[in-house]
């Protein structure tokens, strides 16, 4: 079964979003019945990191970029088909986890940090996400270009290039 859900390959961008849009779903609905039965905080910030963490993980083995070989699977550390996108993904995660920092401070001290009050671990689990992700869209981004993968020519060349004034 594991072997065959790692077979699949989502190529077109309607389904990465698709697959996007309902792994938020599949997570927002257990993390609501959690606060709706009252379980513990621990518990919810647990299974929310572990349910991020399986998601990624599937995304980056099945998506394929443009041009990209369907086979063989993918190196454990790409997380992107090519290193412009995982440069990009790094630094906006990284940016994200360095906006949710205060949070963490803010939430100690019980004040509201945006327009959320969250508690301290809260905001240290939104950080540790982003943390980690952003660390692995970076490394990717590096060894990609230390391996000398590149993206391939785009199939269309307009000539002449169009102006934008």
């Amino acid at each position: 079964m594991l072997t065959r859900l790692l077979s699949v390959r989502i190529v077109r961008w309607e389904l990465k979003l698709a697959y996007i849009v309902g792994t938020w779903l599949a997570g927002w609905i257990p993390l609501t019945l959690f606060d709706a039965i009252g379980a513990p905080a621990l518990v919810s910030i647990v299974f929310n990191f572990a349910l991020n963490a399986v998601i990624f993980y599937y995304a980056t083995r099945v998506f394929r970029g443009k041009g990209e070989p369907l086979e063989p699977e993918r190196q454990w550390w790409r997380m992107t088909a090519w290193r412009p996108l995982s440069l990009r993904l790094g630094i906006l995660f990284l940016a994200a986890g360095l906006i949710s920092v205060p949070g963490i401070v803010f939430g100690a001290l019980g004040l509201p940090y945006g327009r959320l009050i969250g508690t301290w671990l809260d905001w240290t689990e939104v950080s540790a996400i982003y943390s980690t992700l952003a660390y692995l869209y970076l490394n990717s981004a590096t060894r990609l270009k230390r391996a000398g993968i590149q993206r391939p020519e785009p199939d269309v060349k307009l000539t002449p290039k169009p102006k934008l004034d």
